[in-house]
């Protein structure tokens, strides 16, 4: 910017503020390509964070889904459990009246 005020030459001053005004355009178009990149990269961290939100939610269902078995599971054995020793007492009631 010195050099150009300096320069007294009007074809010199008028190349002079070309050149400054593609520099500037140049470094316009780059910032906006930087800031499109830079949208690009936030987008792509947001839908990494939301796929692994997704997964750790899934296998927390799948999880709750296993321990809700296993519950059942138990609870079936017991149900189980407890007619036989029901059938069992019948019998030995049945047996001790008979005899």
């Amino acid at each position: 910017m010195r050099y150009i005020a300096t320069v007294t030459d009007k074809e010199m001053l008028k190349k002079c503020h070309l050149c400054i005004e593609s520099i500037v355009q140049a470094k316009d178009r780059q910032a906006a390509e930087a800031n499109k990149n830079a949208s690009i990269l936030l987008e792509e961290l947001d839908l990494e964070k939301l796929r692994e939100e997704s997964r750790r939610l899934a296998l927390a269902a799948k999880r709750e889904k296993r321990k809700e078995k296993r519950r059942k599971k138990k609870e079936e054995q017991r149900r189980k459990l407890e007619e036989i020793e029901a059938k069992n007492k019948e019998n030995f009631e049945l047996q001790t009246a008979q005899k």
